[in-house]
């Protein structure tokens, strides 16, 4: 395993080898298509044929083998993709640190004694590391864009709602499968496009023009939590943004935060509980809730799935209305723009680490959400966004912007990323692999 912490299926000299040039040596040799003979790397809650996932959890340790690859892996496979790894993440994706008592912790690859972000923290951090160009994330409320905003690199969630999706479903550990869809992560916005492509089957989204996109600043607590130390690369952003012709209205849109909190919680907790009680009794065979909860290593998932006992059929039927209302509301805070811009994170990951001992638990009501202040709103709705690295803070850590796009308009949303990329606006990382240690 590298010193990121990053890998779970695979010793770095093996990754190292296969990365340099023998894909048969790679755990899943995949086939030819446009993108042959490109390695990717796969989050553990994802089937990869001949490979076990475990959602780095000890509750999935004894599962069989996949006989099948997840949908989304297979037409990466039939593009002539192939599987160097599966990746660390944070345990069955309930979190946003990637600390994980079980499989360790996944440091981030871009700033000295700092999380890598979750809950796809080790595909985030294999990428960042310079290993592999892109990969494949799960995002509930964030688990895609917010490790790729703390690494420097690029992550995407696509639209999803009642069940439509861009990419094909399933063959997938869940968390919340209302809420739950895979990612893709690279280090460039074209590697994520091109990734897209292979998993929507749909051709590489284009460029699109910034001459007259309306562009409206995101939610305003986004914007009003920010640390000072963003605040500079993001203003410049915007800035940028409007240099290029876009039309920027730069009054934040009104906040829907305490509308999602009421949301998200009750919504979550109940559907983890159902959705992961059916894994594993499909998967191990294990059937009784309280043992299920026991083995969950790290305690801060354990707290959270113990707390599912306190969500109600009325609770999570409540919360299922107003999720209807919020997806409205989102969609009316746009006016007449095409896109949304706010910090991915309000906060650097740096912070995370270097104030631990006096910050609380990464689950509790403020690391988790101010991590995912952002990100879960618009996940709640259902729409479509990328984040995009920006910049850095005044310490020299990554910055990261969230393109938000309306319902369905996910090719708009990747195609201004991939605008941003050739107009020179995205700052990318450029890492030598000796920089981590096999």
């Amino acid at each position: 395993m590298n010193q990121t912490g990053a890998s779970t299926r695979i010793d770095a000299g093996k990754l190292l080898d296969a990365l340099a040039g023998n894909p048969c040596n790679a755990v899943a040799c995949l086939g030819a298509g446009p993108a042959a003979g490109q390695p990717i790397v796969v989050k553990d809650n994802i089937d990869v044929v001949g490979l076990r996932s475990t959602a780095s959890s000890p509750l999935f340790a004894a599962a069989a083998l996949a006989e099948r690859s997840a949908p989304v892996v297979e037409r990466l496979a039939a593009a002539g993709y192939w599987v160097a790894a599966k990746t660390n993440m944070h345990e069955l994706a309930f979190g946003v640190t990637g600390r994980n008592a079980h499989t360790g912790d996944v440091s981030n690859p871009a700033v000295v004694d700092a999380i890598a972000g979750g809950s796809s923290s080790g595909t985030a951090a294999l990428i960042a590391s310079g290993h592999v160009a892109g990969g494949l994330g799960t995002d509930t409320g964030g688990s895609t864009r917010i490790p790729a905003a703390f690494c420097g690199i690029v992550g995407f969630r696509p639209s999803f709602w009642e069940g439509r999706c861009r990419y094909p479903l399933g063959g997938v550990i869940p968390l919340a499968p209302s809420r739950d869809v895979v990612g893709p992560m690279g280090r460039t916005a074209s590697d994520v496009v091109m990734l897209d492509a292979a998993m929507a089957e749909m051709p590489p989204a284009p460029a699109i023009a910034l001459q007259g996109l309306r562009v409206r600043l995101g939610p305003f607590h986004a914007w009003q939590l920010l640390d000072p130390a963003l605040r500079p690369a993001m203003e410049a952003f915007v800035t940028a943004l409007g240099a290029l012709g876009a039309v920027v209205d730069r009054a934040p849109s009104d906040t829907l935060r305490e509308q999602a909190d009421a949301i998200g919680g009750p919504l979550t907790l109940a559907e983890a509980r159902a959705a992961i009680a059916e894994s594993v009794a499909e998967r191990v065979g294990l059937r009784r809730w309280a043992e299920v909860v026991a083995q969950v290593a790290s305690p801060d998932v354990a707290r959270l799935l113990a707390a599912s006992d306190t969500i109600s059929t009325e609770d999570l039927d409540r919360a299922r209305r107003a999720r209807l209302r919020l997806r409205t509301n989102f969609v009316e805070r746009f006016g007449d723009a095409e896109i949304m811009v706010a910090p991915t994170v309000p906060v650097t990951a740096g912070i995370i680490g270097r104030e631990s001992s006096h910050l609380p638990d990464s689950q509790s009501s403020g690391v988790f959400k101010l991590l995912i202040t952002t990100t879960d709103v618009d996940s709640l709705a259902g729409l479509p966004s990328i984040t995009v690295p920006i910049g850095m803070s005044q310490a020299g850590e990554p910055v990261g912007a969230l393109l938000i796009g309306l319902p369905g308009r996910d090719v708009q949303v990747l195609g201004l990323a991939l605008a941003l990329e050739r107009a020179r606006l995205l700052t990318y990382r450029t890492v030598e692999l000796s920089e981590v240690d096999p």
